[in-house]
């Protein structure tokens, strides 16, 4: 399954929706349906976090809660694929240089201790952040952070 953010920043994300979730109607922010009731009491509580999902979302959390059961991280929920759908911002990519690969390419890690690379470190350029292959400082571009990811750079960003 293809992690679109941390952990830590998906409940970030889903705990700032659930303090505006009574604000008006939404998806589930688990599933992305819009089968939610209105009033969010009317819906399942979410046994991860404390914010509401749909009555199936509220099943299939009871199941996988069962004893070997595997958990579907909060990652992969729709919320954090498509944050704009729900109104709410997620937390900064915060980056700090380590260094620069054997392409000259520089090097970020996060703060979760993940490294990113910018594939196109030209100062007139966009970023371009990509995953490093294995979380390996020599390992290859893997997997572009998706557009609606904010980044920041600390001190800067390394361009040539």
């Amino acid at each position: 399954m293809k992690e679109y953010m941390s952990e830590e920043a998906a409940k970030v994300l889903i705990a700032r929706f659930a303090e505006k979730q009574w604000d008006e109607d939404y998806p589930c922010p688990r599933c992305g349906r819009s089968v939610m009731e209105s009033d969010p009491v009317r819906n399942a509580l979410s046994r991860r976090l404390n914010v509401y999902i749909c009555d199936e979302c509220g099943m299939t959390e009871a199941l996988e809660d069962m004893p070997g059961a595997p958990k579907t991280p909060l990652s992969a929920w729709a919320i954090a694929k498509e944050p704009a759908r729900w109104g709410v911002r997620p937390p900064k990519l915060r980056l700090r240089l380590v260094g620069r690969d054997s392409w000259s390419r520089p090097v970020y890690e996060c703060d979760e201790g993940r490294l990113y690379v910018d594939i196109d470190p030209r100062a007139d350029r966009r970023p371009d952040i990509y995953t490093k292959q294995g979380n390996s400082f020599g390992g290859e571009p893997s997997d572009p952070i998706p557009d609606w990811m904010e980044v920041e750079f600390i001190p800067r960003r390394d361009t040539w």
